[in-house]
């Protein structure tokens, strides 16, 4: 309550100090007044921000050049290493290219001594493989002359009993 109470009192002077203002002196005074204080701080306003722009900018200047200053130490140290490492791998290479050369060299021996072998075994191979297809087309013959002999024994008998119900339907049917 004590703080509406002062509030209050506060705004009744001043509409008081108001009311004496304009019927004390003319509104083109008060106008007068009123622009100069706005020109005075617009003047302060702009002189503050003038100088903030200012210092900001040499703020700006000193951390892109600290920037740029790590970023040149920076590059420099990954430059180096990735040289370092490019020379440990090209001397690897080197160390791998002279290996897979003699292994080659070693490889083109045993090609020829197992291309020898592979000659071999193909004619055995194929040795085999004849001697295989005679002893099939053998078993294959055997085969054929069986099952050749008990379809004529299964034919016969199937005519053998058409010919038994043929008779017995013709002798019924009379």
């Amino acid at each position: 309550m004590a703080k509406k109470s002062s509030v209050l009192k506060r705004l009744k002077k001043i509409q008081k100090n108001v009311d004496k203002l304009i019927s004390s002196s003319d509104l083109n005074d008060l106008k007068k007044n009123v622009e100069g204080l706005v020109k005075t701080t617009k003047k302060e306003i702009s002189s503050y921000v003038d100088s903030d722009l200012k210092d900001l900018k040499k703020k700006f200047n000193k951390e892109r050049s600290k920037i740029e200053k790590m970023i040149d130490k920076t590059l420099k140290t990954e430059l180096k290493n990735a040289q370092s490492f490019m020379n440990n791998a090209k001397k690897d290479l080197m160390s791998l290219q002279k290996k897979f050369e003699s292994s080659l060299k070693a490889n083109k021996k045993v090609k020829k001594k197992a291309k020898k072998a592979v000659k071999k075994v193909k004619k055995k191979a194929k040795k085999v493989a004849k001697k295989v297809k005679k002893k099939a087309k053998k078993t294959v013959r055997k085969t054929k002359k069986k099952t050749k002999t008990k379809k004529k024994k299964v034919v016969r008998k199937k005519v053998a009993k058409k010919k038994k119900a043929t008779k017995r339907t013709k002798t019924r049917k009379r």
